[in-house]
């Protein structure tokens, strides 16, 4: 995930908030900046209860009925950054006592300031230090473990936070100590807003996510590729413009009503003390926000352009070799040098008779122990199938490559047909697919790269397998389960 090296800017010129920080010096460009303390522990009382609330589960954070149709909303936190104060890096234990608030998600700063009190005020601080930037990043870091406490680095030194130029770091105490939290705002340069759609940020942060860049093979852009219509999430960004465009011209309305209103020197006052227009304008601009909210939580999953954007040569098959195609493409995720023959490893995998020419889990390592790769399946099927929703739970599970077995009911002309089907997810986070990828084998499947919103709910996990599925299938008539989890990883 490109925001999870949490790095200083060069020459380093981070804000630190005086009042609640102590030992602020004038070194390294730090600049203290004023706070009510109160405002800020309470913030940080906030997120320490919320942590609470999490209680050892999958996420970091956790606020009751803040979430879609009144399920909790959750924050997750980072295991890849190594540069810790402690002897040696725990990911498991690193992605408890961190957690990512924001990385330019829409809506999603007003909802904040809505569940922690004094988010707000912190919002405004940034924008009265620095109001040539916008907020880029939020980082939530819980100082009583050593996995959250970083030697000294850069804040911009990683992909997707080059643009970090100041960092607001909010700290209750001076020195590490249990129940000690540290919070960091991440600035960068603020877009200007232009005509591709009312917020730029987001239009930015669309344009990451999509991963257009060079071509792997020409190293090269095509027209198509960079203009965004070789994607499908461009049918997207342009739906949510047009409702946006269509909600933002109300706003207008309301606006010349206000001011039609001020014009004629006619001011009518309500009940409560406020204007008939401010009124107005109010409602209208809370709708455009509610819009904006709605629209971010249907974005999901998003469908690769092509199959050469991995780094490697995805594996294309049949049904009979799925299972093997996944492991090879795993082991390439895994290790991108990994010397393995695709057609030895099916050859050995495969029966060559039999009714049910398909490789099974028990083929597959017999192929690999042949081969003497240095790899190994490992049954993870139990870690996932716990609180049923399976789906859910492999798309939140730890960095790692995953084969995952399906069981696929295909429904053509009023008959059923069900199979058996293998497919590679990853959790692994590259630049285009921070969260993770899911790949299968078909010529027609292209991966499919995990968003934030796929991870809030079962719903919106499940459409990412259909979405994966659907284009070998060709139709929106099946169903599909998970069966079966190995997790393949280097031999011990």
């Amino acid at each position: 995930m490109p925001a999870r090296n949490v790095t200083k800017a060069h020459p380093p010129i981070t804000t630190v908030s005086a009042d609640v920080t102590a030992g602020v010096t004038a070194g390294f460009g730090l600049t203290p900046l004023c706070m009510d303390k109160g405002v800020a522990a309470s913030l940080l009382d906030a997120l320490q209860r919320a942590r609470k609330t999490a209680n050892g589960k999958e996420e970091t954070l956790r606020f009751p009925g803040r979430g879609d149709r009144g399920a909790p909303l959750r924050f997750h936190g980072w295991d890849t950054y190594s540069n810790v104060a402690a002897k040696e890096h725990n990911p498991r234990q690193q992605s408890k006592h961190t957690c990512m608030l924001y990385r330019g998600e829409r809506g999603m700063l007003p909802r904040l300031s809505a569940i922690l009190r004094g988010f707000g005020d912190v919002i405004a601080l940034a924008n009265s230090a620095a109001p040539d930037m916008e907020i880029a990043m939020v980082h939530a870091l819980f100082q009583d473990s050593p996995q959250a406490r970083f030697h000294w680095h850069r804040d911009n030194e990683v992909e997707g936070s080059k643009d970090v130029e100041r960092t607001i770091v909010i700290l209750r105490s001076g020195h590490a100590a249990a129940g000690t939290v540290k919070l960091a705002i991440f600035l960068r340069p603020r877009c200007p807003r232009s005509a591709e759609g009312p917020d730029a940020t987001h239009t930015r942060c669309v344009a990451d996510s999509v991963g257009v860049g060079p071509d792997e093979e020409s190293g090269t852009v095509s027209a198509e590729e960079e203009s965004g219509l070789a994607t499908p999430v461009t049918v997207v960004a342009e739906a949510a413009e047009m409702a946006e465009a269509a909600v933002e011209a109300k706003v207008a309305v309301a606006v010349e009503a206000v001011e039609a209103v001020v014009s004629r020197g006619v001011v009518e006052v309500t009940v409560d003390g406020e204007t008939i227009a401010g009124r107005l304008k109010r409602k209208a601009e809370m709708q455009l926000m509610c819009t904006e909210e709605k629209l971010a939580r249907k974005r999901g999953a998003i469908i690769a352009p092509r199959r050469t954007g991995e780094g490697f040569a995805l594996a294309t098959g049949r049904q009979e070799s799925c299972l093997v195609d996944a492991v090879v493409d795993g082991m390439k995720i895994i290790d991108a040098n990994a010397d393995v023959s695709l057609a030895t490893m099916r050859r050995l995998a495969i029966p060559e008779l039999g009714n049910e020419r398909q490789a099974s889990w028990q083929t597959a390592m017999t192929a690999m122990l042949t081969l003497q790769l240095p790899f190994e399946l490992r049954e993870a099927s139990a870690r996932f199938c716990t609180n049923g929703a399976p789906m859910l739970n492999l798309l939140k599970a730890e960095a790692g490559v995953y084969i995952v077995g399906l069981e696929v009911g295909v429904r053509t002309a009023g008959v059923e047909k069900r199979y058996r089907h293998c497919v590679c997810l990853t959790t692994i986070a590259t630049e285009h697919a921070p969260l993770g990828r899911l790949m299968d084998n078909s010529a027609r499947s292209k991966p499919v790269y995990i968003e934030q919103t796929d991870l809030v709910h079962k719903v919106p996990a499940k459409k990412v397998w259909r979405k994966l599925l659907r284009q070998s299938v060709g139709h929106d008539d099946f169903w599909v389960n998970t069966t079966d989890v190995y997790q393949l990883r280097k031999a011990e």
